[in-house]
């Protein structure tokens, strides 16, 4: 037998302090039949300051058992048929630790999909649902992943879950509750309850708006968390496999990471607290970039001399720009210049350099790119059917107007 939903008690008393109305949420707080109780006073179940002026009480109530519990009382006065009443909703906080259950529950796992299992079951059984099913909804068709039933029924469909998704808001009908769960505007989630007699309360329903307020907290940190985690990889993996060489320092100069290229520029080891001063052939530079970086000024590609650990020096571009990242770190790039003129002329040798297309004609392009084709240059426009040898460029990959690097068309 499943445990009916969770309502407030509705009472209506005389001025006096007797009950005259009996709601069936005061039946199922209190234990007490209608006929048991109405006609006796009101501080049979609850003892307040005052009455006749209303007012909002948080006092000890009674149930038939003899059992205390904390309440949250609400007395308005009101009439009818010239008769004074007052109507008293009494709510019992000490079966409202749902919210406190859920929270509690979804803290134990890394996803709110994990989670939900257990949370369809709390909910369940703590507000006295007959079922409760979970809807991933952010996909291009709704996807039922959980249904928990108090007593094992058959899976069923309410009609209201395409309706949430659309709409994002709350949904109801005569036998089902429908209640969105919302990362930024976006249904992610669609919880979906059943009751048998199709009456769902204020206070249930402002319980599972608390409810599916904090799920849709927890998916965006979800979410942020694993988006932050991919970012963290995707950097971490630029900043290892970058041609030019990459560190990471303290404001004082002392690197605290750094990237293979970065070692292998310097002929260290290991780069790890290692002064950046001791880098360059001149220290004083440093001081200089220090200063003009402590005033964020960012430093770009400035011409310096490095110093390799066996004391030759080379010439090399040098970037430093501060992080905001609650340390005040500093991110360095350096390019060797040298490695970087007898890279573009092999490359120029090798592969032919670069050529730049405009309007369907090649409008530049380097000695070494005729020399591969074997093209003697002209003073009238060439078109890549020129250069097309042995089918070798993808010419229908190439738009208009666009400057490539040509091993980019080799198959």
């Amino acid at each position: 037998m499943r445990r009916p939903p969770v309502t407030d008690a509705v009472v209506a008393a005389a001025p006096s302090g007797e009950i005259v109305f009996w709601g069936r949420g005061a039946q199922q707080t209190f234990g007490y039949s209608a006929t048991e109780i109405v006609g006796k006073p009101l501080s049979t179940i609850v003892k307040l300051p005052r009455l006749r002026n209303g007012g909002t009480f948080r006092v000890d109530a009674t149930r038939k058992s003899g059992e205390s519990f904390r309440a949250g009382v609400v007395v308005e006065p009101w009439s009818r048929d010239g008769d004074a009443l007052m109507s008293v909703v009494i709510r019992d906080e000490s079966r409202w630790s749902l919210f406190a259950d859920f929270v509690d529950i979804v803290s134990q796992y890394t996803s709110f999909a994990a989670a939900a299992p257990r949370v369809a079951e709390a909910i369940g059984r703590a507000l006295g649902f007959d079922a409760v099913a979970m809807w991933i909804a952010d996909e291009p068709k709704p996807r039922r992943t959980v249904w928990w039933s108090a007593d094992g029924a058959p899976m069923r469909e309410s009609g209201l879950v395409e309706r949430v998704r659309r709409g994002g808001e709350r949904m109801v009908n005569e036998e089902a509750m429908a209640i969105p769960v919302l990362d930024r505007a976006t249904v992610v989630y669609v919880i979906e309850l059943f009751c048998a007699d199709g009456e769902f309360s204020a206070a249930v329903t402002d319980e599972l708006a608390r409810i599916a307020a904090s799920a849709g907290h927890f998916v965006s940190r979800e979410r942020m968390s694993v988006a932050l985690r991919v970012s963290e990889e995707r950097y971490r993996r630029l900043f290892n496999e970058s041609v030019a060489a990459v560190c990471a320092a303290s404001p004082r100069g002392v690197i605290t990471a750094a990237n293979p290229t970065f070692t292998q520029m310097f002929g260290l080891d290991d780069a790890h607290e290692v002064r950046l001063e001791t880098l360059l052939a001149d220290r004083a530079e440093w001081k200089r970039i220090a200063r003009e970086v402590e005033r964020r000024h960012p430093v770009a590609h400035r011409e310096v001399q490095g110093l390799r650990t066996d004391q030759t020096p080379f010439w090399m571009l040098l970037s430093v720009t501060p992080l905001v990242d609650g340390r005040d770190s500093l991110l360095i790039t350096a390019i060797d210049i040298d490695a970087a003129h007898t890279f573009a002329e092999a490359h120029e040798l090798s592969i032919g350099g670069v050529f730049e297309l405009g309007e369907g004609n090649v409008v530049r392009a380097s000695d070494g790119l005729y020399r591969m084709f074997g093209i003697v240059p002209q003073s009238r426009p060439l078109t890549l059917r020129h250069f097309q040898t042995a089918n070798q460029l993808l010419l229908a990959d190439m738009p208009r107007g666009d400057s490539r690097g040509i091993g980019n068309f080799f198959r």
